[in-house]
């Protein structure tokens, strides 16, 4: 007769707990169980009925899919390679090159290996080798060493080494390739040999030599001076006298000894204007001069003929941009001369030009007057009119008088008389005119 086994169905297995060495078959999943007196429905023995069964599974050969999938949660520990078509999901450890070098250091939290990409996006990148990228964007932090290209925008912390053009923002300081200091971030500084531009404004204080014309406004502050090219002084910012130290509205233009001021054959040296309320404000030239006798004003003229320059004074009624024409018995010029009494000039004489009528044959006909002072605080008046009329008039009494020359006769005959002289002999005391080529007397 056969061995037969406990018999009964999986379900009917799971509501005992066989006996010690007990074996029990299940007639409907074709297993064998056998008792160890505690584990309620035995051990199985014949045939695995899940892999939660056996708590320490092993492999005797390659794991076949068999097109399944591999489900559930937990880690799977493999000394070895793991070898897919896809990878999805996260990753959390080292990356090794088939050289065995580590691309990416899971311990470090960095990327050791070379990053071959169309596109890297990141909070942070840090590159201890070569970033070579079509496009980088997002803030860059250290030394970038090599050739770049392409737009670069954002903010940028530390050296730039590049031969290209730098377009947009820049938050630093900037050194030659000597290192020397060129913009001084920190203070706000600009340090350079020289400045090629066409074009500068500056605001605040310029230090260094200017080469070319300046537009607008220039002051020079005690210690700056401007040289010709030949490094002779123009202007001497630290002197008080003799060369010119600035100039604005409260101070004069000096020269240096033997120094000009030279006006363009097409310009005007002006003295003189009206004011922005249309008031007329004197201008003044001094010309100072101490010492002995000499020429203070000078009027050069080189020209291979009988002409010389002139000195002109012009007078038109209106103003100077719409001029309006003179009127009878406008002064065209005075020349006045005063003196100095230790409390105010006086005037003693002065040369007066007028114009006397209207234009006639393009010339304005006018009349000189000198007037002397006397000592009784009244002119003598001296009028050469265009009628060639001479008056000698005393503008107070109105009286009116010719005094001749006197002479002795020595002095008479010491003349190259001719017809028409008139004369006082102080030694005949007797009025004498030349006539008809020999002096007579005319009383």
């Amino acid at each position: 007769m056969a061995l037969r086994l406990r018999r009964g169905t999986d379900a009917q297995r799971g509501t005992i707990t066989p006996a010690e060495g007990e074996l029990i078959f299940t007639t409907d999943t074709k297993k064998i169980y056998a008792g160890d007196g505690t584990t309620v429905g035995g051990r199985i023995v014949s045939g695995i009925n899940n892999v939660l069964e056996d708590i320490t599974p092993q492999l005797g050969g390659n794991l076949d899919t068999n097109n399944k999938d591999i489900l559930g949660t937990g880690n799977i520990n493999i000394t070895g390679n793991i070898t897919a078509t896809n990878f999805i999901g996260d990753y959390k450890g080292s990356i090794v090159g088939d050289d065995s070098s580590v691309l990416v250091d899971a311990v470090n939290n960095k990327i050791t290996g070379i990053v071959d990409t169309t596109s890297i996006t990141a909070t942070s990148v840090v590159v201890n080798g070569t970033l070579s990228a079509t496009a980088l964007q997002g803030p860059l932090t250290g030394a970038v060493t090599g050739d770049a290209s392409g737009n670069h925008s954002g903010t940028f912390s530390g050296v730039i080494t590049a031969t290209g053009t730098l377009d947009g923002d820049l938050t630093g300081s900037v050194f030659a390739d000597d290192s020397t200091l060129i913009v001084d971030g920190i203070n706000k500084n600009l340090t350079v040999n020289n400045i090629v531009a066409s074009d500068i404004n500056v605001a605040g204080n310029l230090t260094g030599s200017v080469i070319g014309d300046v537009l607008g406004s220039l002051k020079l502050v005690t210690g700056g001076s401007i040289f010709n090219e030949d490094s002779s002084i123009l202007i001497d910012g630290p002197s008080t006298t003799g060369f010119l130290s600035k100039i604005d509205s409260t101070t004069n233009l000096a020269l240096e000894a033997g120094g000009n001021v030279t006006v363009a054959a097409t310009g005007n040296f002006n003295l003189g204007d009206n004011d922005t309320g249309g008031t007329f404000r004197n201008g003044s030239m001094l010309i100072k001069r101490s010492g002995g006798a000499g020429v203070a004003l000078s009027v050069l003229t080189y020209q291979n003929g009988d002409n010389i320059s002139d000195i002109k004074a012009v007078k038109h009624r209106g103003t100077v941009d719409a001029p309006l024409s003179y009127q009878v018995n406008d002064r065209t010029m005075e020349l006045v001369g005063q003196a100095y009494d230790g409390s105010a000039n006086r005037e003693n004489c002065f040369l007066r030009f007028q114009a006397t009528a209207a234009v006639s044959n393009s010339v304005a006909p006018g009349k000189a007057t000198m007037n002397i002072a006397n000592a009784d605080g009244t002119f003598k008046e001296f009028a050469f009119d265009n009628d060639g009329t001479y008056t000698a008039i005393n503008l107070v009494s109105n009286v009116g008088y010719v005094k001749f020359g006197n002479l002795t006769t020595t002095q008479r005959d010491a003349l190259t008389p001719a017809n028409g002289m008139v004369i006082y002999n102080t030694t005949d005391n007797k009025f004498q005119g030349y006539e008809n080529g020999a002096w007579a007397n005319l009383i």
